[in-house]
């Protein structure tokens, strides 16, 4: 069983974690993150590419390989023009850092 934290403990846990809210990549990414969420363009392409889906998945369980190939193009496309867009890119990118950022954070803190 896993013992309380002291408030020692607490208190320098909760520090870390404004420390690394307050850290600018960090902040960078939250931002993006909450813009990718509003960002009408994006939010039309998620729709759209899981009406594709949907349709893929039904054209399946029809047998029709031809509606299917053809819906799988169109698919393709489109998820291209989404994972191209800049601001998708940027937000991939600073995913990467962050994640990268916090793995290294993770490491030090356990091997001391």
């Amino acid at each position: 069983m896993v013992k309380p934290l002291n408030k020692e403990a607490s208190l320098l846990i909760e520090e870390l974690r404004r420390l690394i809210s307050n850290y600018p990549l960090v902040k960078e990414f939250n931002t993006i993150s909450k813009d990718i969420r509003k960002n009408t363009e994006l939010l039309k392409y998620e729709d759209m590419l899981k009406n594709y889906q949907i349709n893929m998945v039904h054209s399946l369980n029809e047998n029709d390989d031809h509606k299917y190939n053809k819906l799988l193009k169109e698919y393709e496309c489109l998820k291209n023009e989404y994972y191209n867009n800049p601001i998708y890119v940027n937000y991939l990118f600073l995913k990467d850092e962050t994640n990268s950022f916090i793995q290294e954070i993770v490491e030090i803190l356990n091997n001391p």
